[in-house]
């Protein structure tokens, strides 16, 4: 997708997140001021899954190697959660 909606701290925030982790996690530092000086390598990025055919909740957070395969599969708007 060439758009999402990054959530960090109750805020909700469009970004084109770039095809790589990093380019990721630097569009989510440059969403987030407050995310600016934390290292790179505490900041993670979540998706929510649906899980016992549709009864729960959860949420799956996405590898740096797992990325690039998972982005394609995101729908464009979808909520990446951001979390340190």
């Amino acid at each position: 997708p060439d758009i999402l909606a990054f959530s960090y701290d109750s805020s909700l925030v469009y970004v084109t997140p770039g095809e790589s982790y990093d380019q990721a996690i630097e569009s989510a530092q440059d969403a987030f001021p407050e995310l600016r000086d934390v290292d790179r390598d505490l900041i993670c990025l979540e998706v929510r899954v649906i899980v016992n055919n549709q009864t729960q909740h959860k949420r799956a957070r996405i590898s740096r190697t797992a990325w690039p395969v998972v982005l394609p599969t995101l729908v464009r708007y979808e909520i990446v959660h951001v979390r340190v």
